[in-house]
């Protein structure tokens, strides 16, 4: 509802600035949209998701090697680029 008001009550001190203006304050409430979905979820398997798994098997790892026991899991290792 903001971005449908903001032209009417911008326009008469912004003149033509008013579509500009209104392009950058539109963007930035799209964007923080955007970023508050994404942090909305952050357990899931996608690419920004955190790496539960990997944590998990960091803590088993460090966790086998101060009891002493003999066979470790192997290290997490990134998948095209992306640690799960």
């Amino acid at each position: 509802m903001f971005c449908v008001l903001l032209p009417f009550g911008l326009a008469p001190s912004a003149g033509l600035w008013t579509p500009i203006l209104c392009a950058i304050v539109a963007y930035t409430f799209f964007g923080l949209d955007a970023l508050g979905d994404e942090l909305a979820a952050p357990f899931g398997s996608g690419e920004n998701a955190l790496p539960l798994s990997a944590v998990a098997t960091t803590v088993e790892i460090n966790v086998s090697e101060q009891l002493g026991l003999g066979e470790l899991p192997a290290n997490p290792a990134p998948r095209n680029y992306v640690l799960s």
